[in-house]
């Protein structure tokens, strides 16, 4: 309930000053998501989840070099664990300066609740309440970030980095996501080799649960991607994570290649592979499969993906966005193999406000029962 009442207020606080302004957007968007797990040997489980949000935007300017904005909304969440829930997943204020320290820097800096990730997307990539600053000075980007995650709701975090935040995940009792407190500095390059963007990041994070077996942590991370000729395009990440706490430190590292041919039907073809050492780590879970989705810590993933949309300039507009995608993913634990992912779908989006996607896959692991899934999601907006 005090949480409720906080949002409520903060709400309130921000809207005010925005009552004499000419107009703001606004809408409703309904989004579902049912999934249909397959168990070899096993009846199909059908599992649904159901987010209705409401949702506004406002943008005004002092002046040519001064913008500001809002956005937010407020949602209710149902979900297959039978969750029922009030909360908001964006409030955010924002303001875009130029002309500072001389007049060729622009501030982009924001407040309150939004996503924060890393250059990698694996160590990072959560909800979290706090602010945001990058100054660009041309040449280079230079961001400061700080966020805590202990106001979330649980259904929606991915948090746990030890045994109490999954004890707490298991209780029902425990209704918000482990306290943690992380601090982001991040430098980009992108002049200094043509076509290429490199990343470098430093991610500090603090255990605040107080509990016997809290983990405070340090990851470096770096990313370079750009282009290596006419529609041809790579990215390489690295990683060293830190456990303070417990003196360990782990490696992580990523690298993808994709050709993107829009003469062929606008069609993009991949391959990756990625991998951590045993004792590597992250902040959030990252999603690194349909179905299989293991930890990265001590595993490798080779992987190749292909998409096209066929009547992108064909058809306008209703045809336009409607894409077929095909994957499939290796795992290797250990070095030993453990099992391979294939997925395909197709995804549709005829109008800005709504949208469809089904997908369809199988794990077959090297040992135990194949595994499915088929997963529909469709979001409309009004």
């Amino acid at each position: 309930m005090k949480k409720a009442l906080f949002y409520l207020c903060a709400v309130f606080i921000i809207l005010l000053p925005l009552a004499g302004l000419n107009a703001f957007d606004w809408g409703v968007v309904v989004d579902s998501r049912s999934d249909i797990d397959l168990m070899e040997d096993e009846d199909a489980e059908y599992t649904p989840r159901f987010k209705s949000s409401i949702w506004l935007n406002h943008f005004w300017a002092d002046d040519a070099e001064t913008q500001y904005s809002f956005a937010g909304n407020v949602f209710y969440l149902y979900n297959e664990e039978e969750y029922h829930i009030f909360d908001a997943d964006l409030l955010r204020l924002g303001i875009k300066k130029g002309g500072l320290f001389g007049g060729g820097t622009v501030m982009d800096a924001s407040l309150g609740r939004f996503r924060f990730s890393d250059p990698t997307g694996i160590a990072l990539d959560h909800l979290a309440d706090g602010a945001r600053a990058r100054f660009d000075i041309g040449s280079a980007a230079i961001t400061g970030a700080a966020g805590y995650t202990g106001l979330l709701t649980k259904p929606e975090a991915s948090v746990n980095m030890t045994l109490s935040d999954y004890i707490d995940d298991d209780d029902d009792d425990v209704y918000f996501a482990p306290k943690r407190l992380f601090e982001q500095i991040r430098a980009e390059f992108p002049s200094l080799m043509e076509g290429q963007l490199l990343s470098l990041e430093g991610l500090f994070q603090q255990d605040l649960s107080g509990d016997d077996d809290e983990l405070n942590s340090l990851h470096l991370a770096g990313a370079v991607e750009g282009s290596l000729g006419s529609g041809f395009f790579y990215e390489v990440n690295g990683i060293f994570s830190r456990d303070i706490s417990n003196d360990l430190s782990g490696y992580f590292g990523s690298g993808e290649v994709y050709l993107y041919m829009e003469s062929f039907y606008n069609s993009r073809v991949s391959a990756g592979v990625l991998g951590g050492s045993e004792d590597f780590f992250t902040v959030s879970s990252p999603t690194l499969g349909l179905i299989a989705s293991p930890a990265p810590a001590n595993l490798t993933r080779v992987s190749a993906d292909y998409s096209i949309r066929p009547w992108a300039d064909r058809f306008d507009p209703f045809f336009r966005n409607l894409q077929f995608t095909a994957g499939g993913r290796a795992f290797y634990f250990d070095g030993e193999y453990t099992g391979m992912e294939a997925e395909g779908g197709v995804r549709f989006k005829p109008a800005s406000d709504v949208g469809a996607s089904l997908k369809g896959g199988m794990y077959l692991p090297d040992d135990g029962p194949n595994q499915g899934l088929i997963r529909l999601d469709v979001s409309v907006g009004l």
